[in-house]
């Protein structure tokens, strides 16, 4: 039977951080928006255990990732994890990147500290669950290139694309799993969607 445990964690910095996905701001934030998020997932099938976790941010360099999946085994137990970003352009900055503010060394220990907690905490919430899966579809996203005048160009917004540019491919598909208890309680979800998730920027 399979086992889920699932658990979060607010990884919100106590105070101003410079954001990423906001080219050439250089000045911190200026408050709290809403709060941003580690979420863990751990799975048991009874012959392998795994975990995925997601957090609210933009993205890891490959060594911190490579840093927290060796913490998920060491610490958890948990040799197997996915660790992903929403890759938010609204969050703080996970990373060193070109005209995107400094990386705040000291938030991100503490953020890791936490997401490791998570896993663990999710670990210790394991129920057996069944499974429901589906695909849905949302037409959220847009493609921002377009071929105009031979070139290929980034878009800022849909409204920027002469009309007569059709637009490029979207995959509106929506993968989503359920994971319900035996008393027929969700425990997770688990979902995926194609999207460059910039609408605050």
């Amino acid at each position: 039977m399979l086992k889920i445990g699932a658990a979060s964690v607010d990884i919100t910095p106590a105070g101003p951080c410079h954001l990423s996905g906001y080219a050439a701001r250089q000045q911190p934030s200026i408050g709290v928006h809403d709060p941003v998020f580690a979420k863990a997932l751990v799975m048991d099938d009874g012959n392998t255990k795994a975990a995925v976790v997601s957090c609210d941010l933009l993205g890891f360099t490959p060594a911190f990732s490579d840093e927290l999946r060796t913490r998920l085994r060491e610490e958890a137990g948990i040799p197997h994890s996915i660790v992903a970003c929403t890759h938010t352009h609204s969050g703080p900055a996970p990373m060193g990147l070109v005209d995107c503010g400094d990386l705040d060394s000291s938030w991100l220990a503490e953020a890791a500290d936490k997401i490791v907690q998570c896993v663990v905490d999710a670990q210790r919430q394991m129920v057996e669950c069944r499974v429901r899966c589906g695909i849905g579809r949302a037409d959220v996203a847009m493609n921002r290139r377009a071929k105009i005048g031979g070139q290929t160009v980034l878009l800022s917004t849909v409204n920027q694309r002469p009309p007569e540019v059709p637009p490029g491919p979207v995959d509106p598909s929506l993968p989503v799993a359920q994971f319900i208890d035996k008393q027929g309680n969700a425990v997770a979800v688990l979902f995926g969607y194609a999207c460059h998730a910039v609408c605050l920027g």
